[in-house]
């Protein structure tokens, strides 16, 4: 749904030119919008793996469990254990 909407809101940004109200079908508008979707979609893509290492590849264990922890495993536990402190929960 993400990469349709991005598809589409480039698509209206680069062809529709609201100062007319028309479709303004060039080969400028139309590298313009191939080239936004295109960069649109990479970084899409950048984040879904930046996302997926983030929470899921083991970086060290920081619990002492033998399992090597995700960076927000690490910040989770890190927080509660902070909290935990201030609280003497």
């Amino acid at each position: 749904m993400g990469i349709g909407l991005t598809a589409v809101t480039d698509i209206y940004d680069n062809i529709y030119n609201e100062d007319i109200g028309e479709w303004v079908f060039t080969p400028q508008t139309i590298t313009g919008t191939l080239t936004d979707f295109t960069i649109d979609l990479s970084f899409g893509a950048a984040g879904v793996a930046a996302d997926y290492v983030i929470n899921n590849v083991g970086i060290f264990d920081c619990d002492g469990d033998g399992k090597k922890d995700s960076a927000v495993d690490v910040a989770k536990k890190s927080v509660d254990s902070v909290l935990k402190d201030m609280f003497n929960w």
